[in-house]
Order: structure tokens, then C-alpha cells, then sequence
């Protein structure tokens, strides 16, 4: 029988957390993020409903290795998220897959409804997983950021906010953008599912490749001139 001082702390995480749709957990990152966790300390609780018997978190990802409390929020995401970053474009041009930027902030409503829906689902986790190099941004760490693609946002749909979604190319040029989706159709009676949508990208651009980057080419070039103009 197990001591009660060898109970884990909650900031583990189980031996082999594979995240949903990667046939293989990359050891050294492992051992990063294992690392990242063990820094938190033993009050550590995941924010997750994800979790082990014991309490640890059952998935954990690059997140946790920010400084962003956003961020942070979704580091137990069965979601192979990266933060923004060169790593994130090279292994998207180096599989040959789109990207899904998703941005918030740690106290949107909206974001946080999304999460629980959408990021918090295996089912749509392992296909985001699959078939894009998903991106969380904290707008309020990167306003920069924020603002270029609110824009292209604004410029496909009309109107803006939180959280935003964002399908782009690996050259970051976007061919897709909206805000709140809600996990399938028929939720909340809110419009598409965002199981659908990436489900429509993701075909469209393994079937029609150049409609996709002539999409996103012309699209970037209204938005350099937007923003020239601002």
C-alpha cells in the first residue's frame, strides 16, 4: 500500500500523456514540460476536467512553459497547442499543414465557453491534432498580433471579437477567420460547428490547394493595405 507522502503531486502528470491524434509523445519535450509542472509546486491544480484518479492532469502541452496566465489556462488542453513562435511555422511547413490560430484573453466569457467546448473535446482535439499546427495567442501579451488578424477577421465577416479564429497557410497568410464557434452545429442554435469548419478547411486545402493560396494571397494583400492606412 502506497505511503500517503508517495501521493503524487498534483502538478504530475501520468507517465505517458499522449495527446489525442500524435502517435507519439516526443520523450525530450516530455521531460520539459514534466519539468514545467514540477516547478508549481504542490498547490499546483490543473484547470482541467481532464484528470487522472489521483487528481493530476491526464494531457499537458507546450503552454505550460509560458509566462501568460491565458495561456496557462489551456496548457492542460488535450490540444497540441503552440505558442506563437518560429517553431510553430517550421514544423507547420514542414508537414505541410495549415494553420489554426485561436486568440483570447484570461477573462473573456466567450473564450473560456470555447475552450470548454471545443479544446476541452477529444474527438475535436485529435483532429485539430491531426490535420493543423494549432497556435494560442494571448492578445493581451501580443497586441501586435491581435491587431493584424482582428482585422482580417473584420474584413471576412463584417464585425470582430473574442475568441478569434483564425485558419491560415504556413506562410501565416489567412484564408478563413470568425470568432465564437460553437463544437457542432445545432449548439446553442450559434451557426456552423467548428468541427465542421475545420473539416471544410482542412479538405479544401489538401483538394483545392491553389484556390486556398490564391484565397489567402489575395486577402493578405487587402490587409497590408488596410493596415498601411491606419
Amino acid at each position: 500500500m502506497k505511503k500517503p507522502e508517495d501521493k503524487p503531486a498534483a502538478g504530475a502528470v501520468a507517465a505517458d500523456p499522449k495527446l489525442p491524434g500524435i502517435e507519439q509523445a516526443d520523450s525530450s519535450l516530455m521531460e520539459r514540460l514534466q519539468t514545467a509542472l514540477r516547478s508549481k509546486g504542490t498547490s499546483y491544480k490543473p484547470r482541467t476536467h481532464h484528470l487522472n484518479a489521483d487528481g493530476t492532469a491526464k494531457f499537458v502541452n507546450r503552454l505550460i512553459l509560458s509566462d501568460s496566465p491565458y495561456l496557462l489556462q489551456h496548457a492542460h488542453n488535450p490540444v497540441n497547442w503552440f505558442p506563437w513562435g518560429d517553431e510553430a511555422f517550421a514544423r507547420a511547413k514542414a508537414d505541410d499543414k495549415p494553420i489554426f490560430l485561436s486568440i483570447g484573453y484570461s477573462t473573456c466569457h466567450w473564450c473560456h465557453v470555447m475552450e470548454g467546448e471545443s479544446f476541452e473535446d477529444e474527438e475535436i482535439a485529435a483532429y485539430l491534432n491531426t490535420h493543423f499546427i494549432a497556435i494560442k495567442v494571448d492578445r493581451e501579451q501580443r497586441p501586435d498580433v491581435d491587431a493584424i488578424y482582428m482585422r482580417a477577421v473584420q474584413m471576412l465577416t463584417g464585425h470582430g471579437g473574442w475568441p478569434m479564429t483564425v485558419i491560415m497557410t504556413p506562410d501565416r497568410k489567412p484564408f478563413f477567420a470568425g470568432t465564437y464557434f460553437p463544437p457542432r452545429e445545432n449548439t446553442h442554435r450559434r451557426g456552423p460547428g467548428l468541427q465542421t469548419v475545420l473539416k471544410t478547411m482542412q479538405k479544401a486545402y489538401a483538394t483545392d490547394r491553389t484556390r486556398v493560396i490564391d484565397r489567402a494571397k489575395e486577402l493578405s494583400h487587402h490587409l497590408t493595405q488596410s493596415l498601411a492606412t491606419h
